[in-house]
């Protein structure tokens, strides 16, 4: 989910027409090409529907709309027209923090505390009722998709990541329709490095393999097809055959290309979703000691907050452990275990994944949470 100052003028804009049963006609409001740009990525995002040549607020758009009047009103943001033209109010880094605050129960780390306040998510050490609107937006929301070529040939030429964003082709609106449609996340809590999501990695993957021969490359119509007759064993309608042969998806005798077998891999992660949106994760040194800490320990089970805090405040006096394994905890990197009345800490799969990264990487850091190192979390 991504809204910036042009999307959130547009809402207003929708929100007025709306009260009086009404929608932006194209046609008549002679809107700019920029307007109908954020109007498309709103459309994929799931936030406004085309009707008759007219968008109107779905549900969930309408529930944005509610929060950023209410954060708006209470003074904890200015109007939209005075932010600045890259200010990010929700992007998938903002869709992650606030994840990570309400596994904590909603109480907000200092590591992401300042990132949710400019943008009015937060009040004292939790998360506002704001906050918890756009989360339910975001969840009941369902984004659409789809890819023509040249969106596709900008997603040939993506790495996957997790990379930093200079590495990324030049884009004009790719990246926000790549964000719209949560194939493409960036890390908390500044958005300095991307990463492609699961289902991202498979659709870039049957571009890739594929042949571009239509313009449409990938839709929400093609997936359906090929769930539709790979899992669920119905036929495939003759005009869809077509296509899927077309775009090298699907050979003569109907069984599923390499490139097909990946958007089989993405309608999976699409139709029985969640998309999980958030892989990027940044982690300082004070994290990344605290995860070899505990790898050290719960081998001989004295992997506990106090035996941990013992063992890291030798080096660094200042180190916040359990800040630390609450932030870790809320990424699944570790778990607590509760064994004869004490709390022992262990890593997840996941954990041991990140741990394994860390150290083939070997990097040293000139200063204590200078640097950060990021991981992925694929679907």
């Amino acid at each position: 989910m991504i809204i910036m100052k042009g999307h959130a003028l547009i809402l207003k804009r929708l929100g007025e027409k709306w009260t009086e049963g009404k929608g932006i006609l194209k046609a008549e409001e002679r809107l700019k090409d920029e307007e109908m740009e954020f109007l498309h990525q709103l459309y994929l995002q799931d936030l406004v529907y085309e009707e008759e040549n007219e968008f109107i607020l779905t549900a969930q758009g309408d529930r944005i709309l509610n929060a950023l009047n209410t954060i708006i009103n209470e003074g904890l943001l200015p109007s939209p027209e005075e932010w600045d033209d890259s200010f990010r109010w929700i992007g998938s880094e903002v869709i992650s923090m606030i994840d990570v605050a309400l596994r904590s129960q909603g109480f907000v780390e200092d590591k992401i505390k300042e990132a949710l306040s400019q943008r009015g998510f937060v009040k004292g050490d939790n998360l506002t009722q704001a906050a918890y609107e756009v989360w339910e937006a975001y969840m009941d929301s369902e984004p659409r998709l789809l890819i023509p070529r040249s969106l596709a040939e900008f997603i040939k030429k993506t790495p996957p990541g997790p990379a930093y964003k200079k590495f990324l082709p030049p884009a004009k609106t790719e990246l926000l329709e790549l964000e719209a449609m949560r194939l493409l996340a960036f890390s908390i809590p500044v958005s300095d490095v991307y990463t492609l999501t699961g289902l991202g990695q498979q659709i870039r993957a049957a571009i890739i393999k594929g042949a571009p021969a239509l313009p449409v490359i990938v839709d929400e119509e093609i997936l359906d097809a090929i769930y539709s007759s790979a899992v669920e064993s119905h036929p495939i309608p003759p005009h869809m055959r077509d296509r899927l042969l077309a775009l090298a998806y699907l050979t003569e005798d109907e069984n599923l290309t390499d490139a097909g077998r990946h958007l089989l891999v993405a309608a999976r992660i699409y139709f029985e979703g969640p998309i999980i949106l958030n892989p990027s994760i940044h982690l300082d040194i004070e994290d990344t000691e605290v995860l070899k800490k505990i790898d050290e320990l719960e081998k001989s089970k004295q992997s506990t907050l106090k035996r941990i805090e013992e063992e890291l405040k030798k080096t660094y006096p200042d180190i916040n452990v359990f800040q630390s394994l609450m932030f870790l905890e809320s990424f699944r990197l570790v778990e607590p275990t509760e064994t004869t009345g004490s709390v022992y800490y262990t890593l997840t799969s996941y954990g041991k994944r990140v741990l394994e990264e860390i150290r083939e990487r070997n990097k040293k850091v000139p200063a204590f949470g200078v640097k950060a190192i990021t991981m992925s979390r694929m679907e």
